[in-house]
C-alpha cells in the first residue's frame, strides 16, 4: 500500500492538529483549514501517512502561516493513533526527526 497522497495540515490556536483533503483537491490554501473563529494558527505544512508502517511524516511549511510549531501540538481530534510514530522534516533534503508526542492527547 505505501505512503498516502499529500495532505495539508495546520496546528490550530487550541493546539489541535487538523488536516484537509489531498493536495490535488481541496483545501486550496492552508488558511482554508482554519476554524471559522480563528484568523491564524501555529503553522502548518504537508503530511503523508503509511498505514503499514504506522507512521505519519510531516514536512515543509505553510505559505499562509509558516513552519509548524509542534511544541504547541497538544491534542489531535483527527489523528487517533497514539502508538504510531510521527516525524518532521523542514525541507525536502533534510532528514526526518522523530516528534515527541507524549504530551499530545489523542481524542
Amino acid at each position: 500500500m505505501g505512503w498516502s497522497e499529500l495532505r495539508k495540515f495546520i496546528i490550530t490556536n487550541d493546539g489541535d492538529l487538523i488536516y484537509g483533503g489531498f493536495v490535488e483537491k481541496t483545501p486550496y490554501l492552508h488558511k482554508d483549514l482554519l476554524p471559522e473563529r480563528d484568523h491564524d494558527c501555529w503553522g502548518g505544512g504537508f503530511m503523508t501517512v503509511n498505514i503499514e508502517l504506522h507512521q505519519v511524516r510531516f514536512f515543509g511549511n505553510s505559505m499562509d502561516f509558516g513552519s509548524p510549531k509542534f511544541e504547541k501540538w497538544t491534542q489531535s481530534s483527527m489523528l487517533d493513533e497514539p502508538d504510531w510514530e510521527y516525524f518532521y522534516s523542514p525541507a525536502p533534503n533534510a532528514p526526518y526527526e522523530k516528534l515527541d508526542t507524549s504530551k499530545v492527547e489523542f481524542l
